[in-house]
């Protein structure tokens, strides 16, 4: 096989990989036309690779990076969304990203392998070629790590995953290198090579095969875990109900029974049982506390979870101060509002359990709107300090660790919020705000 031969089948290979990356870098950032089919991307991308080698002859280098932005330009305008102005920006802004990309990753390379930086570029060497396809591995790396799909709730998958294959994406680096050192140990020639040539190509291909694979499972994963949230939300909405309808319920009993009540108590009082009279009354008294709703902050979810912990902390001896209202017609859904409170305030009864003394258990709730947002703010004594890098339950269920919390931050991404904890002089402080217009 001529080294002709072999150089022009890299020519083609590396500027299918450009325009390949440039497909790849407009789908983080552009809508894909929904009427132009999947296979055009492909037949682009061949086009645009022909057109490319045949302009590489130009010699005017202003001319051909003319060439290469305007057609670049023409491929997006055909498969993409959007204005070409902001098409113009991506195709500038890609090119230079490579240019930059491709002098670091030669700089650096012939820095690590003591090699003539002008000599590696110039001449038709196998080195060359396994350094480009290093080149395309690094501007695929860069570009899906700096985007961040937007929809996709990546907070979601756990950080193993994550440093899995960032480790595959280093091998493959390391791999290239190591091919590298290994031709110019031995002959630059590309057909005596050709098969470590060949090895780097498929290291290439192979880190771009993991990596979609990944998202694949990434995929189904946060799908996985989307469902059990909306599963855990919605038993935490249907409890939250059910007390409320309890609540009603208790409310109505006691409004009913309310004449016999009182028909008992004159009896008593006729009687001159004053003592029985007023026990009677006491224990009226008990019963209505326990079955009223003691907090209004004017929305009735909020008020049947806050009323219900406010019970159980109660009954735990746990000092529980709430401030704040809240509007029945705010733009949160009942099952996220729900999913907030009850999860921020069962930990916060959980922590404030773990303290010996009952005089120093304390929650404090505040809800209020603010500016566009919702700020929900709870504040709970702890026992000891907490380490908010590394929060652990004491819950029972192991196995559904970690779920409300990720639940309270599902629910704030959705609404364009934040989510932050800190933990000072034994009080633990959640904060959370929620963009309540335009959502």
């Amino acid at each position: 096989m001529g080294n002709e031969y072999i150089w022009s089948l890299f020519e083609i290979a590396i500027t299918l990989m450009e325009v390949y990356l440039f497909n790849v870098f407009l789908e983080n950032f552009l809508s894909h036309k929904k009427k132009i089919p999947n296979y055009w991307d492909w037949l682009g991308i061949i086009l645009i690779a022909i057109v490319n080698l045949k302009f590489n002859s130009i010699a005017a280098f202003s001319l051909k990076v003319v060439v290469v932005i305007l057609v670049y330009i023409i491929f997006s305008h055909l498969l993409y969304e959007g204005g070409l102005k902001i098409k113009f920006i991506y195709s500038v802004l890609f090119l230079l990203s490579v240019a930059i990309i491709d002098i670091t990753v030669f700089q650096l390379t012939t820095i690590f392998l003591k090699v003539d930086y002008k000599e590696v570029l110039m001449q038709d060497t196998a080195y060359r070629i396994v350094v480009c396809i290093l080149t395309k591995l690094v501007l695929f790396i860069l570009i899906k790590s700096v985007y961040r799909p937007k929809g996709k709730k990546v907070s979601l998958i756990p950080q193993n995953i994550w440093r899995l294959i960032f480790f595959i994406f280093i091998t493959g680096i390391i791999s290239l290198l190591v091919i590298s050192e290994i031709i110019m140990c031995a002959s630059k020639n590309v057909e005596e090579n050709f098969s470590l040539v060949i090895i780097a190509l498929s290291i290439f291909i192979c880190n771009i095969v993991v990596f979609f694979s990944f998202e694949e499972v990434c995929d189904y994963f946060i799908k996985s875990k989307e469902y059990e949230l909306v599963e855990y939300q919605n038993q935490m909405l249907t409890r939250a109900v059910k007390e409320n309808e309890e609540y009603q319920k208790e409310a109505r009993k006691m409004h009913h029974d309310f004449n016999n009540h009182l028909s008992c108590i004159d009896m008593l009082l006729q009687m001159n049982n004053i003592e029985k009279a007023r026990k009677y009354i006491q224990n009226m008294l008990v019963s209505t506390n326990e079955n009223k709703m003691l907090i209004r902050l004017g929305n009735e979810i909020a008020e049947a979870v806050v009323n219900q912990k406010y019970q159980l902390a109660h009954k735990q001896g746990i000092a529980f101060q709430v401030e704040g209202s809240l509007d029945e017609k705010i733009p949160i859904e009942a099952v996220d509002l729900c999913a907030l409170l009850s999860n921020a305030l069962d930990n916060a009864i959980e922590a404030s359990l773990k303290i010996e003394e009952e005089k120093d258990r304390s929650i404090y709730l505040q809800i209020k709107p603010y500016k566009d947002y919702l700020m929900i703010q709870v504040r709970n004594a702890v026992a000891e300090e907490v380490n908010v890098k590394n929060l652990k339950t004491s819950k029972e269920d192991k196995n559904r660790h970690g779920i409300g919390m990720l639940s309270m931050k599902s629910v704030v991404e959705k609404y364009e919020g934040y989510l932050k904890y800190t933990c000072e002089n034994k009080y633990f402080n959640l904060s959370m705000m929620l963009k309540v217009v335009n959502v």
